[in-house]
């Protein structure tokens, strides 16, 4: 009975010790990207959304990579510390489901953003996103329709002032014309 005993018990610890490795391999922890692409225009405020599940504190790291090359943005332990490098100082918000916001957007945001979760145990979860960062041009536009307004305002203004003078031209010559008739006809009545 003993060797039975012993036999339920090593298959036990076995079969506990290979659940608990493919544990350690594999902790159940998930990390889910909503939306993979985002789109967003210069000056604006974009949030880099991520959900993750995982066993413990894990260390979540942002990376940005572009044609200028890959920058670390931020690294994080929820709770425990936050490293966020020097260009991001003043333009980034981190959250507790490890999503990013990003202040005051430029063009140079634009590009894959690459998110890493790891767990205490070293095990990690990558995942990835694009940023599309483009230029405001109703701006321009905008601007554009201020001028031409104010520059036909200036014109209406002008051709006012010239129609009021052109009218008191006139008015000066019929008076003018008025004052020589008259005086002819006087000078005729003495005559």
């Amino acid at each position: 009975m003993r060797t039975s005993d012993y036999r339920e018990k090593s298959i036990l610890l076995l079969w506990t010790l290979t659940f608990a490795g493919s544990c350690l391999q594999n902790p159940r922890s998930t990390l889910d990207i909503p939306q993979e692409v985002v789109n967003t225009t210069m000056q604006q405020n974009v949030t880099l959304s991520v959900k993750f599940l995982s066993n413990g504190t894990p260390t979540i790291e942002w990376k940005h990579l572009s044609k200028w090359g890959r920058q670390c943005i931020i690294v994080w332990k929820p709770g425990i510390f936050k490293n966020i490098s020097e260009g991001y100082k003043d333009r980034i918000n981190n959250y507790e489901n490890g999503s990013i916001q990003l202040i005051d957007t430029k063009l140079s945001d634009s590009g894959y953003y690459d998110i890493t979760v790891t767990e205490d145990s070293g095990f990690s979860k990558h995942g990835a996103l694009i940023l599309n960062v483009y230029e405001v041009l109703y701006e321009d536009l905008h601007f554009s329709l201020i001028i031409t307004a104010f520059l036909i305002a200036v014109l209406l203004l002008m051709s006012f002032f010239c129609w009021l003078c052109n009218t008191f031209v006139e008015k000066i010559k019929q008076r003018q014309m008025y004052k020589a008739e008259k005086q002819e006809e006087f000078e005729m009545k003495i005559v």
